[in-house]
């Protein structure tokens, strides 16, 4: 077992210290935000927690290859919405097995036989923004660090800010630059709550919340979604056929983003042709600090998961 293994250790945390202090705030990534900042401190208590109770029950050599990923840039993103469908998991009594061999295939997730409820394969999708914002998405964050340091350096008070972005905007470095300094100046002026600004094609908008300012809520790639959810399927149902497993595919936005289950419903799309896999595609979701699947079942499923196994279903 695992036991004792953390995250973001001391000598972890110091190394990006050492790498991104002297770096200007608006181009450190975000893992080393959530890695330092007291307002992280609760994230990072999640993720230990999760891991420490995976570590519990699972092979070392598993856990280390889970944590290398949540240490670096360019995949935590996604391994921490793999633990998210874990912490979904583990809210309904299952016990998940991670990365487990069938054949040459890893799934994330080998979930146990629990109850009247058949050992299952959980592989998790992290939603991906559309083509349009995809391409700004960088540069919006970097807009948005830019202009959390003007406000902090202005003084936020009691008030936050929303970032809209209008499709067409241009987010050249340039445009940045002057978007962050009209933002500075109209900031200064110390606008209300439910006050608008908008500055060639970004809109500010006064919220509440504190310092701590919110980003924008960008719109999701449908297409992209059911492309990933077929990908899947076909990758992991040649390793769930032979053993009788259901399938399920779970989409995580991840906290910051938002995507209801009507839309999820509305656009996911593999109901429309009778396919047996996967069992069923799951919307990973945070309700109230609890994470929570919720199925929408492949009416011509194989090996079907039985309704209510998960959570609350969104449709039979």
């Amino acid at each position: 077992m695992a036991a004792g293994k953390r995250i973001f250790t001391d000598e972890y945390v110091g190394s990006l210290c050492r790498k991104y202090d002297r770096r200007p705030e608006y181009t450190r990534p975000g893992l080393y935000n959530l890695a330092t900042g007291d307002a992280y401190a609760g994230e990072r208590a999640w993720i230990e927690g999760c891991i420490a109770d995976l570590a519990s029950y699972e092979e070392a050599v598993r856990i280390g290859g889970l944590i290398a990923r949540l240490r670096s840039a360019d995949n935590h993103r996604e391994a921490s919405n793999e633990l998210r469908a874990f912490a979904a998991l583990r809210e309904r009594g299952f016990k998940p097995r991670y990365e487990l061999d069938f054949d040459g295939r890893t799934p994330d997730w080998y979930v146990e036989p629990s109850g009247n409820t058949s050992g299952f394969v959980v592989e998790c999708i992290t939603a991906n923004v559309s083509d349009e914002m995809g391409k700004h998405a960088a540069k919006m964050t970097e807009l948005f660090k830019r202009i959390v340091e003007k406000a902090r350096h202005c003084g936020a008070n009691d008030l936050g800010v929303f970032l809209h972005y209008r499709e067409g905007a241009c987010l050249d470095q340039p445009t940045c630059k002057r978007i962050s300094q009209e933002f500075e100046k109209w900031w200064r002026t110390a606008p209300v709550l439910g006050s608008m600004r908008e500055v060639e094609g970004i809109l500010f908008e006064v919220v509440g919340g504190g310092a701590a300012m919110q980003y924008y809520q960008p719109w999701w790639n449908y297409d992209a979604l059911r492309c990933s959810i077929k990908e899947k399927t076909d990758r992991y149902a040649n390793a769930c056929w032979p053993r009788k497993l259901p399938l399920v595919v779970a989409v995580v936005p991840g906290r910051g983003y938002w995507l209801t289950t009507w839309d999820f419903q509305v656009h996911q799309g593999f109901l429309e042709e009778a396919h047996v896999f996967p069992s069923a595609t799951a919307l990973v979701t945070d309700e109230s600090g609890r994470w929570e699947m919720k199925l929408i079942h492949n009416p011509n499923a194989l090996y079907p998961l039985p309704v209510g196994a998960l959570a609350e279903d969104i449709s039979p």
